[in-house]
């Protein structure tokens, strides 16, 4: 754990993901917050969680492509509704085919995928468990048809004295 900087660690996971999304005609949008303070975290663990995803929000467009949005911002700046004060937030949105309904409740157990042969199901819950071992959290919101965001809160002091690791 050490002061990590999110917005350099989200150019580099985009840097190493974009020729792939650009052969699948998916656009990248940056709106990163200039005052985002550091955060206490593992880089390496963190680039993991927005690796996947980026991943994810590729494998979600149509076959005509689509945009990915993501976005940074301190708590101080965020909507009321999210929670954490001495937090950033991580909005990872796209315009994807979406999440049905009924496989919402599931997508952060292990094991559970709706990518046929291609997953393992272990990435969402790989990126559950990560981000909470940061005593952060991680939502999710989505319209079948209309795309899917991801919002991760990770405290600026990261986790807890007494958080399990």
């Amino acid at each position: 754990m050490a002061a990590t900087d999110l917005n350099a660690l989200i150019e580099e996971a985009e840097a190493l993901v974009d020729k792939h999304l650009r052969q699948r005609n998916v656009r990248l949008h940056n709106d990163l917050s200039r005052t985002l303070p550091t955060v206490r975290a593992s880089a390496d663990q963190i680039k993991q969680v927005i690796l996947n995803l980026l991943l994810n929000a590729g494998d979600a467009m149509p076959d005509g492509g689509g945009s990915i949005y993501v976005s940074t911002q301190a708590a101080s700046e965020a909507s009321p509704e999210l929670l954490l004060s001495d937090a950033v937030h991580v909005q990872i949105r796209d315009t994807g085919n979406g999440i049905a309904d009924e496989h919402v409740p599931h997508i952060f157990e292990p094991f559970f995928s709706t990518k046929e042969e291609k997953g393992t199901g272990l990435g969402l819950w790989v990126s559950f468990n990560i981000v909470r071992s940061h005593g952060g959290n991680i939502r999710v919101r989505s319209r079948p048809g209309r795309g899917t965001t991801f919002t991760i809160t990770l405290p600026i002091n990261g986790p807890p004295p007494d958080a399990e690791q």
